[in-house]
This record gives structure tokens, sequence and C-alpha cells, in this order.
């Protein structure tokens, strides 16, 4: 970057600060209705039965349910609750730091640390659902881990066509097939969009490169074999008979475009993606090669591809767009394809920029101050809603342990957006409520 030592020093404290927010609602967050239901299972049976009893009545997410199940708690002891979702939150911020040092290996220490802290912040600024995405067990264990460990694989598979094996070829081949099985048995959506990922790879190799044709083609075959492990469990069809227009190939495929249009605006005219596209630019000279080469358009394509699938699978198993859990991973995919747009156009951006890094990061930040998600977790710090969240719910804990009833909880009072998931229903009866009873058996 072209600012002095002491300029990037104060732009990573600048960052830094910029974090802090994000990192002090930790603190606050509680468990919620799927949590509870988890917690609960991990402690009836043997793991094993557990998740043999999940694969034949909920679904078949082999990995993303081990996971959940590994990570019990206590409504009454918090920290280990909150403990993985922190844990989880620097886990994936060290994911980006790696494809960042895969990207531009050249670039110094303070360098590769700043550019990933804006592509943190700007992930940050664009998630669909801020609290779905970091601050819930559920989401976190299914989605940010996933993500994750796609992070990691990007990176591994970057360094794969670099030639850079970790000890050996044969070795870093089996660690790719590793992490693609482990990957696929986390969610739904991350096995389809790794199944066009391996599905794009196996074509590149065997039609452009003429490479390593024979383990890409094994890594298309095991992705398959993994989605269909994950498609085909018997327990997948237990949840689609709580919706009435599943299957529904036209109805479905209206509303994903439409879906796709809605979100793919939403995120272009953010300016903080934008900034980040105009600020990474000027490293374009110091990227990888092979990231030269991919052409910006085809990786608008991929993406588009990506975001389909984050979406019409929710509309042909349910009939509605549900939860934007699936929207958060194409957020992320969203800022990895901004990243290849500014390395790939970066001489043309740098060419028509006229204010100078400095400005544009000062922009940057301002911009996440004010505007999106940044913006939304200031005020619900400042307004004091976050720690009436906190005191509401442990109150809530505390009458349920001393009455073992549902019956008379008082519905949360001005919740904060950036932590509320949902909330328990005028219906004592209904599944969210119950499953606080779960706790006190």
């Amino acid at each position: 970057m072209k600012l002095t030592d002491n300029q990037k020093q104060i732009v990573l404290a600048v960052l830094l600060v910029l974090l802090v927010p994000f990192l002090y609602l930790f603190g606050f967050v509680h468990p919620i209705a799927d949590d509870l239901g988890f917690a609960y299972q991990s402690q009836q049976a043997p793991l094993w039965e557990v998740l043999v009893n999940l694969y034949f009545k909920s679904n078949g997410l082999y990995t993303g349910n081990l996971i959940m199940l590994l990570f019990p708690f206590s409504l009454s002891d918090l920290l280990y609750y909150r403990m993985f979702l922190l844990g989880a939150f620097l886990l994936f911020s060290l994911s980006i730091f790696f494809v960042i040092n895969v990207v531009f290996p050249t670039l110094k220490l303070i360098d590769k640390t700043i550019v990933s802290l804006l592509f943190l912040l700007t992930v940050l600024s664009s998630t669909t659902q801020l609290s779905e995405a970091f601050y819930w067990q559920t989401s976190v264990a299914y989605y940010q881990f996933s993500l994750t460990l796609v992070m990691l694989y990007l990176g591994f598979l970057v360094q794969y066509f670099q030639r850079k094996f970790i000890l050996n070829k044969l070795v870093h081949q089996l660690i790719l097939i590793l992490m693609l099985v482990f990957i696929i048995g986390i969610k739904e959506s991350i096995a389809l969009i790794m199944g066009f990922v391996a599905a794009l790879l196996f074509y590149y190799s065997y039609f452009k490169t003429k490479e390593d044709k024979i383990f890409f083609l094994v890594q298309f075959i095991i992705a398959l074999i993994g989605i269909s492990v994950v498609a085909f469990a018997p327990g997948n069809d237990y949840r689609m008979e709580n919706y009435s227009n599943t299957k529904n190939f036209s109805h479905s495929l209206l509303y994903t475009v439409m879906q796709m249009g809605r979100f793919t605006l939403k995120w272009v005219v953010a300016l903080s993606g934008i900034l980040f596209v105009f600020i990474v630019a000027e490293l374009h000279q110091k990227a990888t090669p092979i990231l030269k080469k991919l052409d910006w358009k085809i990786a608008s394509i991929i993406f588009l591809g990506i975001l389909f699938l984050c979406i019409f699978p929710a509309y042909w198993a349910t009939g509605i767009l549900g939860q934007h859990r699936t929207l958060n991973l194409a957020s992320v995919f969203f800022v990895l394809f901004l990243l290849v747009l500014a390395i790939n156009q970066g001489a043309y951006f740098t060419k028509h920029l006229s204010f100078n890094p400095t400005k544009r990061i000062a922009f940057f930040c301002l911009v996440f101050l004010l505007a999106g998600n940044g913006g939304m977790v200031i005020s619900d710090i400042l307004s004091g809603s976050v720690k009436s969240y906190d005191k509401q719910l442990t109150e809530r804990a505390e009458l349920i342990q001393q009455t073992q009833s549902t019956a008379n909880l008082p519905l949360l009072v001005n919740s904060p957006k950036s932590l509320f998931v949902v909330d328990i229903q005028a219906d004592t009866t209904h599944w969210i409520n119950q499953s606080y009873l779960l706790e006190v058996k």
C-alpha cells in the first residue's frame, strides 16, 4: 500500500477499533430454539446413536450435526456458549487472513493484516442477518464454520495450483479431498456449492489445463457421493412434510431469480463493498498470477451460480425463502468476488481513481460507521438495547429454572437487531417455548 509505516499503523488501529463493537456483542448472546434442542439431545444417548437418529428423523448433515452435539451448554452458565461463538468468529477471521496471505504472498505482514480486516469488515457490513451469522450457535455451527473451512479449502486450492504443496502433492490432494468431504456434510446449501466448485474444477482440468484430470475427477465423484448422502437422508422427508408448497419448480425458479436480483442489487449499492474494491485494487500487481488470469466476468457468473444455490433449494424444499442464513453464505462469496474483481481490474481502477488510498480508507471507515450493520451495532449498544436484551433473557432463564414452566414468560421488549434471532410464541405449546423446558429436565 502507498502509505507510510506510521499511516499503516494508524489504519490498522482504526480498523481494529471498528471491530471492537462486534466483539463486545459476544458478551451478551443467549441460546434459543434449536440451540436448546441440540444441547438436550447431546445428553440423551451416546453420540453415535444421536447422530444416526438425526440422519433418519431430521437431516443428513453428518458433520454439521456432529459439530452441534459436541458443544453442549447450560442456561445457568453461558460462558462456554459465548466462548464457542467468539472462538468460531476468530477462526473465521484467521481463515480470511490465510486466504489473503495466499493471494498476496509478497505483501508485508501489516499490509496483509489491513487487507484481511477490510475483507472481514466488508463481510460484517453486508451480512444479510448479522445475528444468525455470528451470534447464534445453530447458525454458526452449520453456516459460519462451513465458510471458515471453505476459505481454508480455497487457500489450499490456490496453493495446489501454485505447486506449493503441504509435504508433497499426494498429501495435499488428500487434504483437499478430506476437507471437501467434511464441508459437504455440514449443510445442504454449502454441499451444493462445493459440488458446483468441484464440477468447475473438473471442467477446468479436463478441457482447459489438461492437468490433474484424474484428481479432480475423483474429487468431483466424491463430492457427488457426499451430496447424495446429505440429500437422500430419510430425515429430509420429515422436515418437508411441515411445508405445503414444496417441489414447485416454476414457483421456486421465479422467486429465486427475483431474490437474486434483490440481494445482488443490495450488495452492489453498498458503498463498503465498492470501497473495498477501490482500496484493494491498488495491490493488483502483488496478487498471485493464477488469480490475475481469472476473468472477473467468469467470476461473476460463478458467483451468480453460487447465489442461485443459496436460494433455490430453500424454495424447492419449503416454498418460501425462509431464513436468511443461506444469504449470509452468499454475502461472503460476494466479497470473494469483489476481491477477484479488484485484482482483475486493478489497473483500470487505480488509473481512474483521483482520491488517494488514505482518503479511500477514511471513507470506508465513515461509511462502515454510518451505514449497514456497523451503524446498527453501534446504535444497539448506545441505545442500551443490548444490555436490556441480556437482562431480559437472564431473568427468563432464572424464572424457568424456578417454575419449570413457560406459561407466564414475558416476550422480549426492544430487542437489538444485531443479536435478536427469534422469540418465544404466544402459544405456550410452541416448540420454541418448549425447548426451554428441555434444559430443566
